[in-house]
């Protein structure tokens, strides 16, 4: 009787905390929210100093908007992060025919179907290392302009390298795509675990296969001009419950100044 009231109390104490602990109410687009009590959705989950997290990635928006996560809304705030305006030569990049449409729609679908694998993580925390340890050429969150005409908001970070530089995983992960895409030329995409994916495009040439485990800082791929590109640099994408999220908010590199 003594252990069965025990573990009631316990329990009633877990219920007080969890209804006091103080929940997020907003964040930025394309950023991170962190909730100190487990939630009703599938969430990254970090420890540190003897207590667990659960984070979410947020969606990238162009205005103001709440968005329902388990039973909790929070408010997505918009965030001015600026236009990028490039030029592609290469036509059937700019107006592709249907054929390459249809390719580029089937690579997206695939993309879309790894990114929403729930598998056991590999480690419990967010500590990236950049990739390529130059400089930032075009930040996240860009509005995109390709030849003028407006085009879907650059929702990665491009960092420079020379053609073959050497592209390491920032994170442990499990390689669940290594292949060729058209728009992303040689690409790679890490599984983290809980949610969490890395993506590498534009690759020279992959240094790993499909099923690979990997460790921080094993080369992966090195760093090229494949794919619609107007020249060698690494475009890196991390996704974290479907939503492609700021990676600058992972690793410090500095900014190319124009």
């Amino acid at each position: 009787m003594r252990r069965v009231f025990l573990l009631l109390i316990l329990s009633s104490c877990t219920s007080i905390m969890d209804r006091t602990a103080v929940l997020p109410t907003e964040g930025k687009s394309g950023g991170i929210i962190y909730f100190p009590v487990k939630i009703d959705t599938q969430t990254y989950k970090v420890k540190k100093d003897n207590k667990t997290f659960y984070v979410l990635g947020l969606p990238y928006v162009t205005q103001d908007q709440a968005v329902n996560i388990g039973d909790n809304e929070i408010l997505v705030k918009a965030v001015d992060y600026g236009e990028s305006r490039i030029n592609i030569d290469n036509l059937s990049f700019v107006s592709p025919s249907l054929e390459e449409r249809e390719r580029a729609s089937a690579e997206y679908l695939l993309v879309q179907k790894l990114i929403a694998q729930q598998t056991e993580q590999l480690t419990f925390d967010l500590e990236f290392i950049s990739p390529v340890d130059t400089l930032i050429t075009s930040p996240y969150g860009k509005k995109r302009f390709i030849n003028d005409a407006p085009r879907s908001p650059h929702l990665a970070t491009d960092i420079r390298g020379k053609e073959g530089t050497p592209i390491i995983a920032p994170k442990d992960g499990r390689a669940v795509l290594v292949a060729n895409h058209f728009y992303s030329g040689n690409i790679v995409i890490l599984d983290h675990g809980g949610g969490l994916f890395s993506s590498y495009s534009h690759m020279q040439k992959q240094n790993i296969l499909e099923g690979d485990v990997v460790k921080k800082g094993t080369v992966i791929g090195f760093v090229g001009s494949t794919g619609r590109v107007t020249g060698p640099h690494l475009h890196w994408t991390i996704y974290l419950n479907e939503n492609r999220i700021n990676p600058e908010l992972f690793i410090e590199l500095d900014y190319l100044q124009d």
